[in-house]
């Protein structure tokens, strides 16, 4: 699942530079690459938690920061070396064409309206689809539509009773 917004109300600190990471040994190799802008253009949730996992480690003392590879690219967590800001997370991604042309291709796709015709829908179609123009309101903010039962469908009672008596008998 994605969401999408026209943009995100943060900015992503500039990476630390190859010189202020020589500051620790074990950060030694440890690059990230030039930043061209500031915006953040995607946020990856913890629904995709193997995203996450770590490739490779790189640990100092304790109260010194720590360097993590993941499939991503490296993330530098901890103090930052060329700042006095006590705690900072950077999450920094090697640009990757292929895959930035697969997102763009699929917001593409996702921003092409897929035209229905009249001549294409069978006559549960029409009638799904003219029983969801009557039937739509807006409650809260979100849309309501009645759901496109088939004609003459058994309207089936209640079931609130029996499940109350369940709830119960799991008490």
């Amino acid at each position: 699942m994605f969401f999408s917004v026209k943009g995100l109300p943060i900015v992503c600190p500039p990476a630390p530079s190859t010189k202020a990471l020589k500051r620790w040994r074990h950060l030694d190799g440890v690059t990230f690459p030039e930043q061209t802008s500031k915006e953040v253009p995607l946020l990856i949730g913890l629904d995709v938690p193997e995203i996450f996992w770590s490739l490779e480690e790189r640990r100092g003392k304790p109260d010194e920061p720590y360097a993590v590879r993941t499939v991503l690219g490296w993330s530098l967590i901890g103090p930052r070396p060329d700042s006095k800001a006590s705690v900072c997370v950077n999450h920094v991604q090697v640009g990757d064409e292929l895959l930035e042309r697969q997102l763009a291709k699929l917001w593409q796709l996702e921003a092409t309206p897929i035209a229905a015709t009249k001549e294409g829908l069978s006559k549960e179609d029409r009638y799904a689809l003219s029983l969801m123009k009557q039937s739509k309101v807006i409650r809260n903010g979100h849309y309501e539509v009645a759901m496109p039962w088939r004609p003459g469908a058994i309207n089936l009672c209640s079931d609130y009773p029996q499940a109350l008596i369940r709830l119960e008998q799991l008490k």
